[in-house]
């Protein structure tokens, strides 16, 4: 069912900028150069940056005129010049509509125990800027605690969510947006899994969070009522939901299944269901998807683990007809 296009035997998923499950402009940072990668993760355009290495690429433009970058000394903005701001181990930034620039960090504090001094992450700030000039419009924070933020920009009405994982602590969703110069911030849902919308914006798709053992869900967007839902206990007793769930197209839900089911398609209300064969890759013991990602309409990659290998692959999943649909 599912076709191979590319596979990147040298690269990995979470090297990419950004890492969110729905379809955006991919980025790469490959020794002193970012890449924009096109929709099969091929490297279409580059710049230089001077940046240095043990910084963590976190976004850019689409036309790599300006790229951010993060260390545990700050964040730094490079276009027409370099701008560097005090604020340390950012981990998302998004380029809004208006041309500003939506970063999230958490407040780093240090304590010393025993003679050592250690590192540990509060409250999570939120900042507004101007990426031209560094120019701090507004900052809010949110009540979250050594957490790592993922920010999953809707694709229509300028709205981003901010994914606040907090590792087996649970997780806390948070819609923003920018009102009158402002940071409006809200926090919407508790421990769900990695979020990603549909083309049109219209539903929020929730994959299990590790810890919990809800399942995958659907949601209308804005309202937030529930249009479709799948517990894993509907699968047997071999398999479990995955962590990674997300929209292959308008019509279609893909969803990783562990230990060995590999991903399996569902309908947008998580109905229907069929596999998906991944030629040349047999799941099991030594085999097994780790990462997924949306690429583009019908397009999506997979990062999988081998006994010896590991393979970041471009599959297309032609359109659904038929007995593509049967239970198996």
């Amino acid at each position: 069912m599912a076709e191979m296009l590319v596979e990147h035997v040298d690269a990995s998923l979470d090297s990419l900028a950004p890492f969110s499950l729905q379809p955006a402009d991919r980025f790469l940072r490959r020794g002193q150069t970012v890449q924009r990668l096109d929709q099969y993760l091929n490297a279409v355009a580059e710049r230089p940056v001077v940046f240095p290495p043990e910084m963590q690429l976190l976004a850019s433009t689409h036309d790599l005129q300006t790229v951010v970058a993060s260390g545990e000394d700050g964040l730094v903005i490079e276009g027409d010049r370099p701008v560097r701001l005090p604020i340390p181990s950012a981990d998302s930034a998004t380029f809004l509509d208006s041309g500003e620039l939506l970063v999230t960090a958490p407040v780093v504090g240090r304590r010393v125990q025993r003679g050592r001094e250690y590192t540990f992450k509060d409250a999570h700030r939120v900042f507004l800027l101007v990426p031209t000039t560094g120019e701090v419009l507004d900052e809010t924070v949110l009540d979250v605690t050594d957490a790592t933020i993922t920010a999953v920009p809707h694709p229509m009405d300028g709205s981003i969510l901010l994914d606040a994982g907090e590792g087996q602590d649970g997780s806390h969703l948070f819609a923003a947006r920018v009102v009158g110069g402002k940071v409006i911030v809200d926090l919407i849902l508790e421990d769900s899994g990695p979020v990603s919308f549909n083309s049109s914006g219209d539903r929020l798709l929730l994959a299990p969070h590790p810890s919990f053992e809800n399942g995958v869900t659907v949601l209308t967007w804005p309202r937030l009522e529930p249009s479709g839902s799948l517990d894993g206990d509907f699968l047997g007793e071999d398999l479990r939901l995955d962590l990674y769930a997300l929209y292959v197209d308008a019509e279609r839900v893909v969803v990783n299944c562990i230990p060995d089911g590999g991903p399996i398609l569902w309908t947008p209300s998580l109905g229907r269901r069929a596999h998906v064969d991944l030629p040349g890759f047999t799941m099991g013991e030594d085999c097994a998807v780790i990462e997924m990602l949306g690429l583009a309409d019908g397009l999506f990659a997979t990062e999988i683990w081998g006994s010896e290998t590991r393979s970041t692959v471009v599959w297309r999943i032609r359109p659904a007809r038929g007995n593509d649909w049967e239970i198996t």
